[in-house]
């Protein structure tokens, strides 16, 4: 079992949200079938999206663990990155609220800046996520139904979890031989 905090990094812009904070990240091997989890906050703010793709990378190579060399996504079975990665939904309070309560949550999907981030190859690049079926969890009130408005934010999908699968990678290439060989190394 290993674990290791990446150092702090320096801040590149005079916001203090540029710095990433409170990430973490483990790795094991259960029965030969090795496992990372990399847990982060990401920077705050609805207008940080291109700093928070900066984060992502920022924290994706300096994490150490495992074969330096190597891409650090590509060098375990299973890959999970998760945590407040504070991406929002591109739109205003009041149209995102009206989705939710008619319950239209695919209606929202494409104002999501991690969706739209994805799309375009920015992030997450070989990572799965699961479809998003769930009420936004930013800005939703604690012990009561609804959503603050304090921050004139819209609710959001900030809490997030992206996967990679090696063996599902392989399978989804559609080459046998790529299939046959990751499935005769588990044996």
């Amino acid at each position: 079992l290993m674990i290791r905090r990446p150092p702090r990094s320096t801040q590149s812009r005079s916001s203090a949200a540029s710095d990433v904070y409170k990430r973490q990240a483990v790795s094991f091997m259960i029965r030969g079938t090795t496992y990372c989890f990399v847990g982060c906050h990401l920077a705050a703010k609805p207008y940080n999206t291109d700093l928070r793709i900066y984060n992502y990378y920022e924290i994706l190579h300096k994490i150490r663990l495992g074969y330096e060399r190597m891409q650090i996504i590509q060098q375990f079975d299973y890959f999970f990155w998760m945590g407040d990665l504070n991406f929002r939904l591109d739109h205003d309070f009041q149209l995102v609220l009206n989705k939710i309560n008619q319950n239209k949550l695919d209606e929202l999907k494409p104002y999501d800046q991690l969706l739209k981030s994805k799309q375009e190859n920015k992030i997450f690049t070989i990572m799965k996520e699961a479809e998003i079926k769930f009420q936004p969890t930013y800005r939703r009130l604690r012990q009561e139904v609804g959503y603050s408005n304090k921050k004139n934010q819209a609710p959001s999908w900030c809490d997030r979890i992206s996967v990679s699968y090696t063996h599902l990678r392989a399978h989804e290439t559609g080459r046998n031989l790529v299939c046959r060989l990751l499935l005769e190394k588990k044996k």
